[in-house]
């Protein structure tokens, strides 16, 4: 018997009526013959159709073993009975619904439905289960949060477990948890499409608080490989790719072979015919063989050269006050590409003006890592299983669009407002146009620099950007530093050499501004900017990629004529390095300054470079960092001995350093990884084929010991060199007293057409 509800037919299985009838068949198993073919397990259980990262559709097709495997396992791990009710809100064209749908059937429990897109309403949800005595939840960490946000959520005291998958766990969110639902216990479980719904869990802990949680152990009958490129396990405390193996996989993409036999490799490590699915995460193994995601192979963003991670900048977005949940994605917009940042605010807080974000943004995030548009939802959009839907975030408005143009009221504001344009490719610039917010980052911001060099014989310091950056707030400043408050003389000719500056190891874009500033009046010095020293971080990072990029950027700035380079410290090594690179391309070089930058006759090889250091330091330094007990020197003795193929670990570990002690370990980080490079690229290129045929001029400090003579090297790489002594020492060669008796021999020597000074025994 059954009852019309809502144009469904529901059949109550109490019904006196339906038992009697169902009395009536065979209690008999089914067998083959029953069938209209033999059922066996390996055969597919169903086909389900995700669009993974790539937003192209592929069906992944499952079997029963493998849907079996994960039901049995996630029922035993769990401990789900007779008493415990399942809330089924999960949408049923995203795999979880399997849980939902058969852990309670398969264990006696309850499965009580919400009602159609109720599981988008976390205040429903909040009722359901009070109403319905729910003890069992599954969730996307996206919707958990929102379900944690309800006022009424502390109140579901009848929740026993809640397990977490389709996304990473933070550790934020598994604290907002353990706040907010003290009595229950939440499990994180990882799991792709292509293999049978989840393959890891972890029982979260409280004494954790906010460090994020691993993803756990593997299911029944499977194995985790973490890998480099070359499909060899690593270390543990290294990251590498995520590699599935067992029961749990997938067949494959059903009518998509190429794609199958790309994903599913075989397995070098199981018996014949065993495979593995690559499934593009980046995790890392702990010490105690748990495994930590770490993100997606393919989720950084190549921006301006340099990658980066956007989860570092949601994290610095979502810390600031009133935000509840940041997004951040790169699009290709009419100025070129531009990272985009989603906000969505918390109840009763008003949106921020961008400008008010950025300032805030820099303090913990460089310039090329600050979102150029910010556009606020009043929530973000989510696929049917819960998980963000990129592509339906919209496209940002033109912020220029929603400043009203005003036109410039004198010529340097004229040329302002023309270079921000040209430079950010954004037509119809006002005065009131903002520099960063029209695109423009720390690279273009050289170039502007640059730019105003040239055509007005301006310095711009970086902070006056900064501070100031539309056109009108700009030029008011610029002519208020102009003695006598008189107007700028816009396109002059400006007769001064210009000289590319390459800073140190540590170096940043602002760290030979007062070099700059002091020799302004005679030469025209351009520093530049090093990439990131995470790229040189990886296996295979060569010197001679920065030495590559940084002479392309030389070219591209100064297309003709003859060029001047030089560098402090390792800088030094660099303009040597850009100098060849560019005789290769056939420029003139004219002048190549070295400040205090060692060229031992016969480089010895750098301490990180010892054998055996490996495995020791990386686990001494992922100790410490747990145990939160690093200080200066540790940071100075540990990680200046790590490998540089081992610093991925140290990477990753930064974020959960003391705030106190990140800023020195980042340029601890830093440093060394340059250093290294250099100091490979040193020993193979210490005694080149051909000298360079290019003046070189080594600037070198007095205190270097007669017997130590470490600058002994720089005879056997240039055929015209001169040396000049200079006070101070390494440290203080561009400090206090120092900097202007430095500045003074430093543009003789460039606008000298010969330095005639020998080089000392």
């Amino acid at each position: 018997a059954g009852m019309a509800f809502a144009n469904i037919e529901v059949s109550r299985l109490d019904d006196p009526a339906l038992v009697e009838d169902l009395a009536k068949l065979s209690t008999a198993e089914i067998i083959d013959r029953d069938r209209l073919a033999p059922l066996l397990p390996h055969h597919l259980a169903y086909v389900i159709y995700t669009s993974g990262t790539t937003g192209k559709p592929k069906g992944v097709a499952n079997t029963h073993e493998a849907i079996v495997n994960c039901l049995g396992w996630m029922r035993e791990t769990i401990g789900i009975g007779p008493g415990d009710r399942v809330l089924q809100r999960v949408d049923y064209t995203f795999d979880v619904s399997i849980w939902d749908f058969f852990l309670p059937l398969i264990s006696g429990g309850a499965l009580i439905i919400a009602r159609p897109g109720g599981h988008r309403d976390s205040s429903y949800v909040a009722s359901v289960v009070q109403a319905d005595a729910i003890t069992l939840l599954f969730f996307v960490p996206t919707m958990l949060l929102d379900f944690l946000q309800d006022e009424n959520a502390h109140l579901c005291t009848s929740i026993r477990n809640v397990v977490a998958i389709g996304e990473a766990l933070s550790g934020q969110l598994q604290a907002k948890f353990h706040a907010t639902l003290p009595h229950a216990t939440l499990w994180n479980s990882y799991g792709p499409t292509e293999a049978a719904v989840g393959v890891t869990l972890w029982r979260c802990r409280r004494e954790d608080g906010d460090r994020p949680p691993p993803i756990g152990e593997p299911c029944w009958n499977s194995q985790l490989y973490v890998l480099d490129p070359d499909l060899r396990p690593v270390p543990a405390g290294v990251s590498g790719e995520l590699f599935i193996a067992g029961l749990p996989l997938a067949r494959g993409y059903h009518g998509q072979p190429a794609l199958t036999a790309e994903k599913f490799l075989a397995c070098p490590f199981g018996p014949e015919g065993a495979r593995m699915y690559r499934t593009g995460d980046v995790v890392q193994r702990r010490s105690d063989g748990e495994i930590n995601f770490l993100g997606r192979v393919d989720s950084q963003i190549k921006f301006n050269g340099i990658r980066i991670e956007p989860g570092d900048i949601e994290a610095a977005i979502s810390a600031l006050p009133g935000i509840a949940r940041s997004v951040v994605i790169a699009r290709t917009l009419p100025q070129g590409a531009r990272l985009i940042g989603y906000l969505v605010m918390k109840p009763g807080s008003p949106p921020p003006e961008p400008g008010e974000i950025r300032t805030a943004l820099s303090v913990t995030l460089p310039g090329y890592m600050i979102p150029s548009f910010f556009v606020f939802l009043d929530q973000l959009p989510l696929a049917p299983s819960g998980k963000l839907d990129a592509r339906a975030l919209p496209d940002p408005d033109q912020e220029q669009a929603s400043v009203a143009y005003r036109a410039p009221t004198n010529v340097l504001e004229a040329l302002l407002a023309t270079v921000f344009g040209e430079l950010t490719n954004s037509p119809h610039v006002g005065v009131d146009h903002s520099f960063f917010e029209l695109g423009g980052t720390s690279l273009t911001a050289m170039r502007l620099a640059a730019r105003l060099k040239g055509e007005t014989g301006l310095v711009l310091p970086m902070h006056a950007l900064v501070d100031n950056p539309t056109p009108a707030g700009l030029a008011a400043a610029l002519q208020r530093v102009q003695s006598g408050g008189d107007t700028l003389a816009v396109g002059r000719t400006d007769s001064r050499p210009t000289v590319f500056m390459f800073p140190g190891a540590g170096g940043s874009d602002l760290s030979l501004g007062v070099l700059c500033s002091a020799c302004a009046a005679r030469v025209d010095l351009r520093e530049m900017l090093y990439p990131d020293w995470r790229q040189l971080c990886v296996p295979g990072g060569r010197f001679e990629d920065v030495i590559d990029t940084l002479a392309h950027e030389v070219a591209t700035q100064a297309p003709s004529g003859e060029l001047r380079l030089s560098g402090y410290s390792t800088g030094g090594d660099v303009a040597y390095g850009v100098a060849r690179a560019l005789r290769r391309m056939d420029r003139e070089v004219k002048f190549v300054g070295v400040i205090d930058t060692p060229a031992p006759a016969s480089a010895r090889p750098a301490a990180a470079e010892k054998q055996g250091l490996l495995t020791r330091q990386v686990r001494k330094l992922a100790r410490l960092w747990r145990e939160q007990e690093l200080t200066k020197a540790i940071i100075i003795n540990v990680l200046g001995l790590i490998p540089l193929r081992a610093w991925p670990v140290a990477d990753h570990l930064l974020p959960l350093l003391p705030e106190a002690l990140r800023e020195s370990a980042e340029e601890r980080l830093r440093v060394t990884s340059i250093s290294i490079l250099e100091q490979r690229w040193v020993k193979e290129h210490g005694v080149p084929a051909q000298r360079l045929d290019a003046p070189v001029v080594l600037f070198r400090v007095r205190d270097v010991p007669d017997e130590d003579d470490r600058f002994a090297g720089w005879s056997n790489r240039a055929a015209d060199l001169a040396s000049i002594e200079i006070d101070g020492d390494h440290l203080t060669v561009l400090k206090g007293a120092n900097l202007a008796s430095f500045a003074a021999r430093f543009t003789a020597a460039i606008l000298s057409h010969r330095v005639s000074v020998e080089i000392e025994p």
